[in-house]
């Protein structure tokens, strides 16, 4: 994810809204975390991550129980 946006209102060529992406590295008691918005709204979701797992919106699974979750979605 090298090309974050962080604009509202950006069109993704495909009808919708490219997500606005940020980032933040994890420093001392803070994790590292993805906060991803809508493109149009402020609705978000957030990801925090360590090398043991991933939290998506408050919920805690491994990376692999989240990648069989996911997978399904993406192909």
């Amino acid at each position: 994810m090298d090309d974050l946006n962080a604009k509202m209102g950006v069109s993704d060529g495909h009808g919708g809204w490219k997500l606005r992406v940020f980032h933040r590295k994890g420093k001392g008691k803070k994790s590292a975390r993805y906060l991803i918005k809508c493109g149009c709204c402020d609705a978000k979701v957030e990801i925090f991550y360590d090398e043991q797992g991933l939290e998506i919106n408050k919920v805690c699974a491994s990376k692999e129980e989240w990648r069989q979750v996911l997978r399904h979605l993406l192909e």
